[in-house]
């Protein structure tokens, strides 16, 4: 195959525009149902028509002769047309969308020789050589292959310039997401992700609607803190709660670009061992004006809610027999609801276009959703206007803003008491039924549903990028932006009628009223650029070099307020009793980066790289840290001895590089909390004894992997092999008191290694004239291991999760009984043994505490299958599956143990086992549970309308959808005993605890989608 041709600015200039001109194929959105959000939507349809119809340019005089060209984009087999494929001229600057049937026409081309270039989202790039005669018009047809993935690809690396995927030695996900957004069931970027990037576990911490997820990519590689990964929006830093990036609306993104560990988050610095997400967001494309509106309404619940709540049970006093109870079947018996159907509701409505110069694309999207309870519930109106420029031939910017305002219901959900809306049915005792609690723990549905808890949110990210190319060797750009959370908590429980007998107690009757306000703010500040040169005529040199400036601000402003006077009342200010308190942090990184990378006929490539961080989290003590960086890959098929005709792409690679993860803003610094003296006199007294030498954790990564395309098209595969190593892990070692502190201190003690692998490949098994199928599977294994705690012994983090040398992080330990006889006298458990690790059962007070597996999940896998039929409908379906995963069950454990509701706690003679757990402190063995399972994520069917239908309404394309998330499980694992066995509340990937967690919901959509 040889040596491939160049030129470079030409190339340079087109791979780096084609990325933000692709497309405008796939949007949705938002159309409010409430008067008052209507009237928002109205107006703000309105700016935006207005200003997409003021800066489309008017066309000049022609300089030249010209002519045109027209034709046909198909897909190669099927014969399908490819509506949205980009069709650009490079040299030109000038570029279409394919429209309806997979037509386009390129107007007033200069005469002259030209190429041609195709491309479209899964499919392989096609380009053909034309002569354009004056005043005449060439007929062009394109058929192109499906394609899993593309060596010419362009990928964010944080280097000034273009990056292919062919010139990187690490391994990368990429999620196409304008065409997902439009046929499958996605409401949120978490949901993009999920399931669709090898080696990526996210879990949903709850149906509570408005909550975050689990993340962690390659597994767990720190004792103490978090696996969430950096996230990036067109290149600005962005907060990494899960939750807030679900502010971001999923129509308005065109790619999601994931690194997953240090070898290829090296550049990042010291936040970015657990890996990055890239987000990129659609930008402007050449051609007139383009209106896509999309609606979607339907509805969601809990599917077979009646067989994941569990019946409860109790031994009535007076004749001794077991009542049994399903709060549920009971209530709906009696014509009275405990959960409900939800309706939900979604418009979008976006414009993009612009000249061969300028582009923009903005949007408008709306969503309404109601969970299963009344006071759950979310609304939203999210705005984006991104704009592109090129002021001069060396000059090109970019900026984009965006809002977003989020209300939302927060259902109380985690506690046993008035706040857990689950804990009063899950608890619920038959022996209080013909009470007013109707069997209820504390409270009766209808009173929970009066807790008010609201969130209210505003977020702003805006971003600018100024990319200047003064010679064909040397390219620099500056991108800088702000990301702005402004999110005020509130609770409320209003003052009842009659505190002394309300079924809250008398304190919450009384009335209670708790406000949190923070403000999250990051700045980010990045310059880099990247001079090419060429050593020989196959040897090529390209040195990038760079320097970043980051902000992370943190207020909080704590507000209670207790016992209001009337009912009426509801403010803090009004309450007798009140409290306030103040949180400010701030973090600031410094760091800078110089990397070569010598490529060699383009098909070598050889990278290395340092990297140096100060952050104001070290210690006064530590000095800046350094980070390398080495990585190569060889594309094989691109070499001249290779010749295996049905190999199509083969490129190897590998890595190694080193990351950091910073402590926190103040676990470096000594404090003192304030305090009262003598004579009332204002004092402070020790609180954290801070370590002036504490640094970040430091991990290392080698990973070794490949990628292949074969048999033209039709089947892909990637493999990466990886080993982590984290250094100086971060652990709280306890203080001794004669130091004047008490508690404890962060220090530099631990080490980790963990190691996997992540694999993923596209069949496309059937593709004939009117038919095409194609399946994806993504399979990843990960375990870890602590190696070193220095001279901590165990940790222990709570209820079955502890921390210990020689086992994965966050393992489950416990006493774990394993025989007793039950003594009919006594009605207890006698002759109680428990697993030992030293030998076999012996009595639990000498037995300690027992390793009882890796909470996992060690194994991870999805797939994915997506069918056309003909040109007008498709077919798609994702599963996802985890397994070799624990957790443990604080519900049942309090369901048996704290308040004995459950059939087995009222039958303990026939249970001894039971009993003897109950009757053992910290026998919490005997609740954890194997907790695998395979949920099906989506199921979808798209219909395009045939065009002579959508041209009645004036559209170009109009599509219809039926859609349907977590529509069921394929296999759950017998010894899973919760309400859901993916709900886990917790944002740590390892605490695997759970406690009366909403469940994920079921949801089932019809969509409309229409383009002018």
């Amino acid at each position: 195959m040889g040596h491939r041709a160049r030129d470079a600015h030409a190339r340079l200039l087109f791979i780096r525009e084609r990325n933000m001109w692709l497309r405008g194929l796939n949007e949705r959105s938002a159309q409010p149902p409430r008067h008052e959000s209507r009237r928002w939507l109205a107006r703000g349809l309105f700016t935006f028509l207005a200003a997409g119809l003021m800066l489309l340019p008017g066309v000049g005089e022609l300089q030249a002769q010209q002519g045109s060209i027209t034709g046909l984009v198909r897909e190669e087999g099927s014969g399908n047309a490819l509506q949205g494929a980009q069709v650009t001229i490079s040299e030109l600057q000038r570029g279409v969308l394919a429209g309806a049937g997979g037509r386009f026409l390129l107007d007033g081309v200069p005469v002259g020789t030209h190429t041609v270039t195709v491309e479209y989202i899964g499919y392989a790039t096609a380009s053909q050589e034309i002569q354009v005669v004056a005043g005449e018009t060439t007929l062009l047809e394109f058929n192109l292959r499906q394609q899993a993935f593309a060596l010419d690809e362009i990928v964010v690396t944080g280097t000034a310039g273009v990056t292919e995927r062919r010139q990187i030695g690490h391994s990368i996900g990429i999620v196409e997401a304008a065409e997902l957004v439009e046929i499958a069931p996605i409401t949120t970027v978490n949901q993009l992700l999920q399931g669709r990037i090898a080696g990526a576990s996210i879990l949903q911490q709850s149906g509570n609607i408005g909550r975050g997820t689990t993340m962690a990519l390659r597994g767990i590689s720190s004792v103490e803190m978090r696996s969430t990964p950096l996230f990036y929006i067109d290149g600005v830093r962005v907060t990494n709660n899960t939750a807030r990036l679900n502010d971001l609306s999923p129509s308005d993104i065109e790619s999601i670009e994931v690194v997953k560990g240090p070898a290829a988050s090296t550049l990042y610095g010291s936040e970015a061992s657990n890996g990055v997400v890239q987000i990129i967001t659609k930008k402007g494309r050449s051609g007139q004006a383009q209106f896509t509106a999309q609606m979607r309404l339907g509805s969601q619940f809990w599917n077979d809610a009646s067989e994941w709540i569990p019946t409860n049970g109790a031994r009535d006093p007076a004749t001794g027999n077991v009542i049994l109870h399903h709060p549920l079947l009971a209530e709906e018996a009696a014509g009275r609801s405990v959960i409900f159907n939800g309706m939900t509701q979604s418009y979008n409505l976006d414009v993009t276009g612009g000249t061969g110069d300028f582009g923009y694309y903005a949007s408008l999207s709306y969503q309404d959703d109601e969970g299963i309870i009344p006071n759950n519930w979310i609304e939203q109106l999210a705005g984006r206007v991104n704009v592109n420029a090129r002021a001069r031939d060396d000059l090109q910017i970019n900026a984009g803003i965006s809002y977003a305002k989020v209300d939302r219901g927060e259902a109380p959900e985690g506690f046993t008491g008035t706040l857990g809306y689950f804990g009063q049915v899950i608890f619920a005792s038959p022996l209080t039924l013909n009470t007013t609690r109707r069997g209820f723990l504390q409270s009766v549905p209808e009173e929970t549903w009066k807790v008010r808890h609201r969130d209210n949110i505003h977020h702003t990210t805006w971003n600018i990028n100024v990319t200047h190319d003064p010679f064909d060797w040397f390219t620099h750009r500056l991108t800088s932006g702000i990301d702005l959370v402004y999110e005020q908590n509130g609770r409320l429980f209003p003052r009842q009628e009659d505190p002394a007998n309300h079924m809250w107690g008398r304190r919450l009757a009384q009335g209670e009223r708790q406000v949190n306000d923070g403000t999250e703010l990051q700045t980010t500040l990045d310059y880099a650029a990247t001079a090419t040169f060429d050593v020989t005529s196959d040897i090529r040199s390209a040195t990038s070099a760079g320097i970043q400036y980051y902000t992370r601000e943190t207020h909080n402003t704590d507000a209670l307020g207790r016992n209001f006077p009337a009912p009426a009342l509801t403010t803090v200010t009004t309450a007798s009793q009140r409290f306030a308190g103040e949180f400010f942090s701030e973090n600031k990184t410094w760091g800078a980066y110089i990397q070569e990378r010598f490529e060699w006929r383009d098909q070598l490539f050889i990278t290395a790289a340092i990297r140096g961080d100060d952050n104001s989290a070290f210690g006064v003590e530590i000095d800046p840290v350094i980070y390398p960086k080495l990585s190569g890959s060889w594309v094989l098929s691109d070499a001249d001895f290779f010749d295996v005709n049905w190999v199509d792409q083969f490129q190897v690679r590998a890595a190694w590089g080193e990351a950091g993860r910073q402590p926190g803003s103040f676990d470096a610094i000594r404090t003192y909390a304030p305090a009262i003296a003598r004579n009332d006199q204002p004092g402070v007294r020790p609180s954290n004894p801070g370590n002036p030498n504490l640094k970040p954790e430091r991990s290392s990564e080698i990973e070794v992997g490949f990628d292949a395309e074969l048999f033209n098209g039709r089947w892909s595969l990637e493999f990466t092999g990886y080993t982590q190593k984290t250094t100086d892990a971060l652990l709280e070692k306890d203080v001794a008191p004669s130091s004047g502190f008490s508690g404890q201190q962060w220090v530099n003690l631990g080490r980790v290694d963990n190691q996997g692998f992540d694999f993923s490949t596209t069949v496309v098994p059937l593709v004939l004239s009117g038919l095409s199928w194609d399946v994806t599977l993504n399979l990843s294994h990960n375990s870890n291991e602590i190696i070193d705690m220095g001279d901590i012994d165990f940790i222990s983090r709570g209820r079955g999760n502890a921390h210990a040398e020689g086992y994965p992080v966050g393992g489950m330990w416990a006493h774990n009984v394993v025989s007793a006889d039950w003594d009919p006298v006594t009605r207890r458990a006698v002759n109680i043994l428990c697993a030992s690790e030293n030998g076999g059962p012996m009595p639990c007070s000498q037995a300690g505490e027992v390793y009882l597996g890796s909470p996992g999940p060690d194994w991870n896998a999805s797939l994915g299958t997506s069918v056309q039929v003909g040109q007008n409908l498709r077919l798609t379906a994702l599963a996802e599956g985890f397994f070799q995963m624990r957790v443990m069950s604080v519900q049942e454990w309090a369901r048996d143990e704290v308040f004995r509701n459950s059939p087995e706690a009222a039958m303990l003679d026939e249970n001894p086992l039971l009993a003897a757990a109950i009757q053992t402190s910290n026998a919490y063995g005997y609740w954890i549970n194997r907790n695998d399972y395979i949920r099906i994520r989506e199921i979808s069917a798209q219909y395009t309308l045939p065009t002579d239908l959508a041209s009645r309404i004036g559209a170009s394309r109009a599509s219809l959808g039926v859609l349907a998330r977590n529509p069921g499980f394929l296999y759950v694992h017998d010894e899973v005993a919760d309400t859901d066995p993916e709900s886990r509340g917790s944002s740590d990937f390892y605490y695997h605890q759970r406690q009366n967690i909403f469940p994920q919901l079921t949801r089932f959509e019809g969509s409309l989608r229409v383009t002018f």
